[in-house]
């Protein structure tokens, strides 16, 4: 027996022995059986020269799927299929350019396999890659190699030697990697980050290489995913993991095989839901103190309505009323009478005005800049909106050109109102002297009352630059 023959047959043997040892660990179950039937298939290959390239097939699956034995992908199934059709068919086998086409494909499916991974997915398709690279890389060597006059028994010694190498070191990374503990520091980091479960299936299912991995939990007597579709557990192709009483994992047998990582998985899934529960419930307890603040609000400002008519049709109509009479009586009693009036018309107008009732936002700013002491320029939209929001924006309207008059020493202010996204914003400026404090004005109580809802005020007074006062609102 010469060396030639002894290379080809250790090869084969080499690629045997790899997917036997390999079946010997559960993890490595899928990778033996394709290196059994790749060593196999060599192996026959040797003995009959007509299946010399059948042993391609298995190969190329190998280097598409490992560590599993499904291939992922429609492309990547084409791919596949098209490599167990050009090894069963000796001509085709033959063919530089189908032998190169196909070493292109399968080794360009193997990186991108590799670039979109994560988790122990990750791991598996950066070794697969590295294995495509070696054999598709040495089979195309060949190709050209052949065409420029080299030997071929060194064209086949580099080949053999590819394949021998890429069949032990997918068998060892597959039992000796260890992949398991690094997989599952990153897969309880991952889950730790997340605020709701809505991502936890994509989460896992990277890390474990099970794309198709559902978190199913339970809905009365019915088994939900997370987006509130049926789960189907009665299919027999897939495996089931209990995360709890109400939640399960439904995955691929494979892709839980190694205890550790099944472990970690189960504790991710439960760390996640718990997350969620807690995000859930203070979420709720957000809610329901956005909408108390905004309660509040709201039966401040009827109040006030309540208040501000009551004086209308009460107080100012007396006093009106007496004012009448007394001026026939005494002018000086009736000019008292008439002060007193108008002192309780501004204080149930300072409550609620009657053009904020009547006309909306923009009429009642007009007022208000008609009563400013600096020219003041109006740009509103005509639209009614929520009588709190227009409550509330008109106060900050009303406080920021008082300090404008008190404190700013400008020529000028301008009050805008706008519409976008479904916020309503106030923006009031002028060209006073700046350098306003936020803290120290009437705005700061107005800024709970904005805040309360759910906007936001804001001020920016520069030395010099003037002042602008910002509040912003759901519409």
């Amino acid at each position: 027996m010469d060396g030639a023959t002894l290379a080809d047959l250790g090869t084969g043997a080499a690629v045997l022995g790899a997917g036997g040892l390999a079946l010997t660990r559960r993890p490595g179950r899928a990778t033996g059986a394709l290196l059994v039937a790749t060593g196999a298939a060599w192996l026959a290959g040797s003995a009959v020269e007509a299946l010399v390239f059948l042993h391609r097939g298995p190969l190329f699956h190998l280097l598409l799927a490992y560590s599993r034995l499904r291939v992922d992908g429609r492309p990547r199934r084409a791919i596949c299929a098209a490599g167990y059709a050009t090894a069963a068919v000796e001509p085709l086998g033959a063919s530089d350019a189908v032998t190169l086409a196909m070493c292109a494909l399968v080794a360009g499916a193997a990186g991108e396999r590799r670039l979109r991974a994560g988790g122990i997915e990750r791991r598996a398709a950066g070794a697969a890659a590295a294995a495509a690279l070696l054999v598709c890389g040495a089979l195309a060597w060949g190709v050209a190699a052949r065409d420029s006059g080299i030997d071929a028994g060194t064209v086949l010694g580099v080949y053999e030697a590819a394949v021998a190498i890429a069949a032990v070191g997918l068998a060892a990374d597959v039992l000796l990697g260890g992949w398991s503990h690094g997989v599952v520091a990153g897969l309880m980091l991952d889950v730790g980050r997340l605020e709701r479960a809505a991502p936890l299936a994509d989460a896992i299912g990277r890390a474990v290489g099970d794309p198709s991995l559902v978190v199913a939990t339970r809905s009365g007597d019915r088994w939900l995913d997370e987006a509130g579709r049926d789960v189907d557990l009665s299919d027999r192709r897939r495996a089931v993991t209990r995360v709890g009483d109400d939640a399960l994992l439904v995955h691929e047998p494979a892709a839980l095989a190694d205890a550790e990582l099944a472990r970690a998985a189960t504790a991710a899934a439960r760390l996640a839901l718990g997350n969620a529960r807690l995000h859930g419930e203070v979420a709720a307890r957000v809610a329901e103190l956005e909408a108390s603040a905004r309660r509040l609000v709201t039966a401040g400002d009827d109040e006030r309505r309540r208040v501000a008519a009551a004086v209308e049709e009460g107080a100012e109509l007396r006093l009106a009323a007496a004012a009448e009479l007394l001026a026939a009586v005494d002018p000086e009693l009736q000019r008292a009478a008439a002060g007193a009036l108008d002192d309780v018309h501004a204080f149930a107008n300072g409550l609620r005005p009657q053009r904020l009732t009547r006309d909306g936002l923009a009429g009642a700013l007009d007022d208000l800049a008609g009563r400013a002491q600096v020219p003041v320029e109006v740009v509103a939209p005509p639209r009614r909106f929520d009588d709190v929001v227009e409550a509330t924006l008109f106060f900050v309207c009303s406080e920021a050109l008082a300090n404008v008059t008190k404190h700013a020493g400008a020529s000028h202010a301008r009050v805008r109102i706008a519409v976008s996204d479904g916020h309503l914003a106030a923006e009031i400026s002028d060209d006073g002297a700046g350098g306003a404090d936020p803290g120290g004005s009437g705005l700061r109580g107005l800024a709970d009352r904005v805040e309360a809802l759910g906007g936001a005020l804001s001020v920016e007074s520069p030395p010099g630059a003037g002042t602008t006062v910002r509040a912003e609102v759901a519409a």
